[in-house]
């Protein structure tokens, strides 16, 4: 049995310390997760060329969808978790953990399904250049049989992040990275499966890692760990649920949605264009996953807190995680700003593609990370009381509304990349203005009778 000081209470103690340590685990965890999508796109691009590369990415955010719906959920769950945890309210814990993993596998089988069947027409509709269709929907379909995996794993570690152990997911994500690595290289540079072998890949390390999740949870204390007999959905615990998580998948799964209708765009401009994004995606999300990892942090301690009644402790956190922000995202920022083309000459050495990464990276992308970086710390912090509908509402309005008014009303009148990536930075900007008048107004810390 797994000891109880494994799950770790932000209740009481040093702030920044809190923070620190428990945002480290879900940074790196964040970035080797990133460095595992990026190992597919390495050995597929040296091994399989630019065709095969650009495929992994020109159906990458129709990929994502169910992904994304879900981890709104788990995130409504892991809240749930969160606030139980810290005003010690075990039972509604055990049952909210039970009642989430039965959700998991009813939703993993269903969605597998669906987007399975749907691949061949989204992969159509989204534009994907002919060469690369049979690549794309070799690997699209990979993923979407697997799709239970990634499910087990990421509602298991949303959980236990929630009871403050973001470490053991960091080292069995560690352990799936290196399984991925060797069996990229098998299936792709050995057996020349090119991207269905990246897809099989994924798929196989993912199943690793939801039995070692499954193991962790079901070796928490006895008196809310997971027992495999006792999985089942009760009611009122999967209402509450769905009632937080249900805003958070709406506005996880708006981006995405934008992201199809911005990558067709970006589909029509050949190739080059195709290649040179994805590769930015490659980089910058590690940025991404700076933002996430302190955001996610903000959120979590805030949950703990607010379940526990600490509200001017929130404060101080929100105000941390600011500080934690500035100090990590300025010096990636100028480092991607002066050596962000460079660095994707890893991924593909083409001269055009390089010069088209660099334009990308200093005129939409390094030097408005910062505004995206406040924005998600103030949603985490807003989440974190349980009120899902403010954030959502607000990056629905500022990201996915000016994003698609934005690509079907001004990109016509200007029909280059240029102005279609311009929506990037102009909506980040938005974005952070809304979320600091709504911290500064002070109503989302209220508590709710």
């Amino acid at each position: 049995m797994v000891q109880k000081n494994e799950t770790v209470s932000m209740t009481e103690g040093g702030i920044f310390k809190q923070l620190f340590q428990f945002f480290l685990p879900i940074f790196w965890g964040g970035f080797f997760q990133q460095i595992y999508q990026m190992t597919d796109a390495l050995v597929v691009g040296r091994f399989a060329g630019k065709v095969a590369f650009g495929a992994l990415d020109a159906t990458g955010n129709f990929i994502r969808l169910p992904l994304v719906f879900f981890l709104g959920m788990a995130t409504g769950a892991s809240i749930i978790v969160a606030q139980s945890f810290g005003g010690k309210n075990y039972k509604c814990l055990r049952d909210s953990l039970h009642t989430t993993m039965g959700f998991t596998l009813v939703a993993g089988c269903v969605l597998s399904l669906i987007f399975y069947l749907l691949a061949p027409t989204m992969v159509n509709w989204m534009h994907v250049p002919e060469e690369m269709a049979v690549h794309a929907l070799a690997y699209t379909r990979a993923l979407f049989i697997g799709l239970i995996f990634s499910f087990i794993y990421n509602m298991g570690y949303g959980i236990l992040r929630a009871l403050g152990d973001s470490k053991r997911p960091f080292y069995y994500l560690l352990i799936s990275l290196g399984l991925n690595v060797v069996l990229d290289i098998f299936f792709i540079a050995v057996l020349h499966m090119a991207s269905l072998g990246a897809g099989i890949a994924t798929v196989i390390s993912q199943a690793v890692t939801a039995l070692l999740v499954l193991r962790a949870m079901s070796r928490l204390d006895e008196e809310y760990g997971l027992s495999f007999r006792k999985i089942c959905i009760h009611k009122t615990n999967l209402l509450e649920i769905l009632t937080m998580g249900i805003p958070i998948s709406i506005q996880s799964m708006a981006y995405p949605i934008i992201n199809i209708f911005t990558q067709s765009r970006i589909n029509s401009f050949g190739t080059n264009a195709i290649v040179a994004w994805g590769i930015n995606g490659k980089v910058d999300f590690i940025v991404w996953m700076m933002v996430e990892a302190i955001a996610v942090s903000v959120a979590t301690f805030t949950a703990q807190n607010y379940g526990a009644g600490n509200l001017d402790r929130i404060k101080k956190g929100v105000h941390t995680g600011f500080i934690m922000a500035a100090c990590t995202l300025v010096p990636l920022s100028i480092l991607l700003y002066f050596f962000g083309g460079e660095i994707g000459r890893i991924f593909i050495d083409d001269a055009e593609v390089v010069a088209l990464n660099y334009r990308i990276f200093r005129h939409f992308m390094a030097p408005f990370y910062i505004f995206q970086g406040i924005g998600d710390i103030i949603a985490g912090a807003i989440r974190g009381t349980g009120k899902t509908i403010r954030p959502m509402t607000i990056n629905l309005i500022c990201i996915c509304g000016f994003r698609f008014l934005w690509v079907l009303l001004i990109v016509p009148m200007k029909p280059t990349l240029d102005m279609t990536l311009t929506n990037y930075s102009i909506s980040w900007i938005l974005m952070c203005m809304a979320f600091l008048w709504t911290y500064k107004r002070g109503k989302w810390l209220e508590k709710e009778v």
